[in-house]
């Protein structure tokens, strides 16, 4: 199939279904609603309200999710926007992006969560696998708790940072497996203050603090 023919049926697809998925629109799922599709946007946020669930993933390229409390699904996926997740809502996949910061909320909960260039603030929330991020700053706080490895990926061409990446693991938060950082030019700085890392800090520059 041409391209041609591929970029006309995903545009005959949003087309069919203008409530799940839009080009230039954004997305709005009221309180309590089922959806069992995906919803998909191109230039939009998307909303979903408190208890709302979801049958299929949240993604969007240039806009924001914000997803309310108490909501279930798929995963959650943004390109250039921040996501937002409330307080007791999970997903049972991926939280990610690529340049936009990341936000859960206490009781949230996710498989894995990762970014390329965006700051991760998770309070209180619990990661089934790994958190992982290229060049953001990561927060942990309020007893969240990452099941595996808290990884710094390395570099996607010339790492041009001037300042140390930063991690802060506090307040009770608890990263059970390592700290990884897989570049070896990269500079990170660990601030570990009432938090706790099950394994080790490896890594050819980075430091406790």
């Amino acid at each position: 199939m041409t391209r041609g023919r591929v970029f006309l049926a995903i545009l005959a697809l949003v087309v069919a279904v203008p409530v799940a998925a839009g080009i230039n629109s954004s997305i709005k799922v009221e309180s309590g609603d089922v959806v069992d599709t995906d919803l998909s946007t191109v230039n939009g946020q998307i909303r979903i309200g408190d208890g709302a669930t979801v049958h299929g993933e949240a993604e969007s390229v240039n806009g924001s999710i914000e997803v309310g409390r108490d909501v279930r699904l798929d995963s959650v996926s943004v390109v250039n926007g921040s996501i937002e997740i409330g307080e007791g809502s999970v997903v049972d996949g991926e939280v990610s992006t690529v340049n936009g910061k990341i936000s859960m909320e206490n009781g949230t909960r996710a498989r894995e969560v990762s970014t390329v260039n965006g700051q991760l603030e998770l309070s209180g929330a619990e990661v089934e696998s790994d958190v992982s991020t290229y060049n953001g700053n990561v927060k942990l706080n309020g007893g969240t708790t990452v099941g595996g490895d808290l990884v710094i990926k390395e570099s996607r061409g010339n790492n041009n940072r001037r300042k140390p990446l930063q991690i802060y693991i506090e307040d009770g938060a608890r990263v059970d497996g390592d700290v990884i950082v897989e570049d070896d030019d990269m500079e990170v700085e660990v601030h570990i203050k009432g938090g706790k890392v099950g394994g080790q800090l490896r890594g050819k520059k980075i430091t406790q603090r």
